[in-house]
């Protein structure tokens, strides 16, 4: 699935010197956001009808930067949207926990896109959420552009195994790959037999040469394989 990432909107400086105060503050925030572990992830996704889709473009963007200056509890806050499903937005999001998420959407900025978004939505919004502790955070370190992004949702077999399952994944998500630029594992609160695992890659040629390693082959030994949602963006 192609698609294309929506991307902020650069802006001009009035005051160089109130500038250059107010980006040495962003970058302390979005430092601590690096460093900060989550443990509440979120997955949605619309369609807007075909009107609507360059108001909803700005408004992703416009609050996008929102996010990123005002909400360093918010760890993760990427917007997709895939081409071949015309009007389609997928966001994907990591929060530092419950209060974070909750504060997120009970802001000004969050009312006014979906005041943007509502009168052009067709249909309702499709929302996954997962609650738990990170297993593996050290890729959400790492700030690249990314080509693209990957979700994989495993069970393990047998309880037996979980153990060593946890190692491996600790392993996989620590691995270097040409290419590989995040790996973050999680299990769900509801059942700890369930993994997602989360990565973000260059590009699609870089994901299919890392294909089927031994690493790969060691967590697929144990648990099986439930859902796989690639993004490619652009």
């Amino acid at each position: 699935m192609r698609g294309r990432v929506i991307r902020r909107q650069e802006r001009p400086a009035a005051d160089p010197r109130r500038a250059a105060a107010g980006l040495a503050e962003l970058a302390t925030i979005r430092e601590e956001r690096k460093l900060l572990p989550a443990d509440f992830y979120r997955r949605s996704s619309y369609t807007v009808a075909p009107a609507g889709i360059e108001a909803v473009r700005q408004a992703v963007r416009e609050y996008s930067d929102y996010v990123a200056d005002r909400e360093p509890g918010t760890v993760l806050y990427l917007v997709v949207e895939p081409t071949g499903a015309n009007g389609e937005f997928v966001h994907l999001a990591a929060f530092r926990d419950t209060a974070a998420f909750n504060a997120s959407q009970s802001s000004a900025a969050y009312q006014r896109f979906v005041e943007i978004l509502r009168p052009v939505l067709v249909g309702g919004v499709n929302v996954e959420v997962i609650e738990g502790p990170a297993v593996a955070d050290a890729g959400s370190r790492l700030i690249s552009r990314s080509d693209v992004s990957v979700q994989v949702k495993l069970t393990v077999r047998k309880r037996s195994d979980l153990p060593a399952f946890k190692k491996l994944t600790v392993e996989f998500t620590h691995r270097q790959e040409d290419g590989l630029l995040c790996s973050d594992a999680f299990f769900a609160p509801n059942n700890d037999l369930v993994f997602y695992i989360y990565e973000r890659w260059s590009s699609q040629a870089a994901l299919d040469a890392a294909m089927g390693s031994e690493l790969q082959m060691a967590l697929l030994a144990l648990a099986d394989l439930e859902e796989s949602t690639p993004f490619s963006l652009t």
